[in-house]
């Protein structure tokens, strides 16, 4: 019988199962019951009712290139049989889809649930067994190179999220992992921040950045005020000469900065104050932050300032740039934060002794090894190397004066959930506070434990992955990919974000006509979604090349070709017939009527002007085969229904005429 354990903090339900000792179920018993219930669900027809699996002995898996000997299948019979699944433990058939690529006649269930499979005894087997996410843990013993890559593995979400997490929190920065490939810096840029932010700002962001902005991803270092404002005076040293040598950019109008962030829909990559985008800074208290003229000049050329910038170029011109500057600080400066820093007229120190302190502290935190700045200077990673944390024994920890269960799962997630929890006078930790939530804290956690030295080396079970060499066009189509950021919310040829529609395809998606003129004037396809395309006034040539490039380049062979002529009016008929049975209008607008969730098929261009008729059919016959994850289903439809119902979404156009019935056709 299971006996559930006492939770005592967060992390502990993704743990161990804890079993009673003394149980007295034996597997013959569980083999009796199995066969009772298997005969209840075998169909009247005559098929059997026993098992090959329930056969009154105990099995065996021996596979010696995973090193186990399990014979977890003498209780777990249905671990295989679909028609178990809902069964009770131990008869029901194991969750999800990994069985179809870890076959249990092959793997067993010990090398990825642990446990001691050479037991009977239900309290001896599941002994140290594994459950719920942490059993992700496992998935490095084949899957290393792909984790240490950070490939997304599928099946294993909380890992997958924990190693996104070390990655974008610059872990790598302070600690050491063996093989884990680090991207670039993803922190801004400090070179020319004395010539970018306010010095109280910075002061108050250094102190404690989740408390000025709730959703910031910089840590707490729980700093005293003289050791701030130390740090400060030696950040405002790393000045910007062109910054400081122009003068005010022109006065600008605030009402036209409006429309024109409107216009760039700054706010589907920035957030305002916690509302938008999530790819880009918060903005919602800019004018609080940085001074005109830097602004000015971010705006104009983003990459000057920060190189790695997701930021496009938009073509505006210099008026258009002080009119957006001019809303920015009318709009989204916090006066009373303004009114504050305004009473403290008290200087903040600069003297040289000041700076120096700054200076050591700043090598002392390497925050260089996070920011890149002037000298572009990488220093020791100081925290201790993570390469087999999750082989760290309990002995070895220093739990300080801290109440939690001595175990190595508790200790990671409690020091990702509060860092300081574990100081002392002998113990003096320098890492900071990411206020993170507990799910973060647990996916962490998670990653941080597959990082052990427990890996199978048998090469029909290692996985190897092979990333190919990013996404680079060359030529003109190519630096304006690159000028505009494309990648930023475009996924292309794997490089870059899901945040919009994948474009790899799109030459052989839409009508080279649309396309052109959706890039001079761009318009919300899907007015549901908060990130919509910017509108960058691109010039007629600019907007030619990249039409040209993608009509030629983001193309699949295998896309019927000249399909609309062989649309019927009868056809149509029947596309527009299977349409309303298979309830299309839940999801996509057509006239006044319909869904929000997919595209619509009349507001903006109509899909006979946009759309190509091959694309629509293939589409139509599979959507999870161009877009494995897409919500849309596949109704397995025959060709001829693919071809009718093409038909119809063909039929919308802007001179569209009345699509007749086969009867008023007759009639004719």
């Amino acid at each position: 019988m299971l006996v559930q354990p006492r939770i005592t903090h967060p992390v502990a339900a993704l743990l161990l199962i804890q079993f009673a000792t003394g149980c007295t179920n034996s597997w013959k018993d569980y083999q009796s019951e199995y066969q009772q219930l298997l005969s209840q669900r075998v169909p009247a027809s005559g098929q059997s009712s026993t098992s090959e699996d329930a056969v009154g002995k105990v099995t065996t898996l021996q596979n010696d290139d995973l090193g186990i000997s399990d014979k977890c299948s003498t209780c777990h019979l249905g671990i295989s049989n679909s028609s178990m699944r809902r069964a009770d433990q131990p008869f029901a058939s194991h969750s999800g889809k990994y069985l179809d690529h870890h076959p249990a006649k092959q793997y067993g269930c010990t090398i990825c649930h642990g446990g001691d499979g050479s037991a009977l005894r239900e309290n001896e087997a599941h002994a140290g067994m594994l459950r719920n996410d942490i059993v992700e843990v496992a998935c490095t013993k084949c899957h290393s190179q792909s984790v240490l890559s950070r490939e997304k593995l599928e099946g294993a979400p909380a890992l997958s999220n924990g190693l996104r997490l070390l990655n974008e929190l610059d872990c790598t920065g302070c600690h050491r992992i063996e093989g884990f490939s680090k991207l670039r810096r993803t922190a801004p840029v400090l070179t020319g921040i004395g010539s970018k932010v306010n010095r109280k700002w910075l002061f108050r962001w250094l102190k404690n950045p989740h408390a000025y902005m709730s959703n910031a991803t910089m840590p707490t270092y729980h700093l005293a005020d003289d050791h701030i404002n130390a740090l400060a005076a030696y950040l405002m040293t790393f000045t910007d000469s062109t910054t400081e040598q122009m003068n005010d950019p022109p006065s600008g109008d605030s009402e036209q900065g409006g429309n024109l962030l409107r216009e760039a829909r700054c706010i589907s990559c920035h957030p305002f104050n916690g509302t938008g985008g999530h790819l880009a800074p918060d903005i919602g208290k800019i004018g609080n932050k940085v001074n005109s003229k830097w602004l000015f000049q971010m705006l104009h050329q983003p990459r000057r300032f920060q190189p790695n910038t997701t930021m496009p170029q938009f073509n505006f011109t210099a008026q258009d740039y002080s009119n957006l500057v001019a809303h920015l600080f009318e709009e989204f400066t916090d006066y009373e934060i303004k009114e504050e820093d305004e009473k403290d007229a008290k200087p903040a120190m600069a003297d040289a002794e000041t700076v120096d302190l700054g200076r050591r502290i700043f090598k002392e935190l390497r925050c260089g090894n996070c920011h890149p700045y002037q000298s572009n200077q990488e220093w020791l990673q100081l925290g201790p190397v993570l390469t087999n944390i999750g082989d760290k024994k309990t002995e070895d920890i220093n739990f300080g004066n801290s109440v939690i269960e001595r175990t190595l799962p508790e200790y990671l997630f409690a020091k990702m959930k509060q860092p300081q929890l574990f100081v002392s006078r002998t113990n003096l930790l320098k890492m900071p506070d990411y206020h993170l939530s507990p799910q973060e804290a647990k996916d962490i956690t998670v990653a941080l434990l597959s990082f052990n030295a427990k890996k199978v080396r048998a090469k029909g079970y290692t996985v190897r992955t092979r990333t190919p060499p990013p996404y680079e066009p060359t030529g003109e189509f190519g630096a304006l990919l690159e000028k505009y950021q494309c990648y930023s919310c475009h996924r292309i040829n794997g490089r870059g974000y899901n945040l919009a529609y994948d474009l790899s395809l799109e030459g052989s998606r839409v009508q080279r006509k649309w396309l052109y003129d959706y890039l001079m004037v761009s318009y919300s396809i899907r007015p549901i979604l908060v990130e919509r395309m910017p509108v960058f006034r691109f010039s007629p040539h600019e907007a030619d090349v990249l039409t040209e490039g993608i009509m030629t380049q983001f193309v699949r062979a295998d896309i019927p070709k000249n399909l609309e002529k062989e649309f019927t009016p009868q056809m149509v008929e029947l596309g527009k017939k299977l349409f309303d049975e298979k309830g299309c209008m839940a999801c996509h607008i057509v006239g006044e009527k319909g869904g929000y969730v997919g595209p619509s098929f009349t507001i903006g261009a109509k899909a006979g002007d946009k759309l190509l008729a091959g694309w629509v059919y293939l589409w139509l016959k599979n959507p999870q085969a161009i877009v494995p994850d897409v919500i849309e289903p596949n109704y397995n439809l025959s060709d001829e229904e693919a071809k009718a119902l093409t038909g119809y979404v063909m039929s919308f156009k802007s001179n569209k005429l009345t699509v007749v019935s086969a009867k008023d056709t007759e009639k004719k």
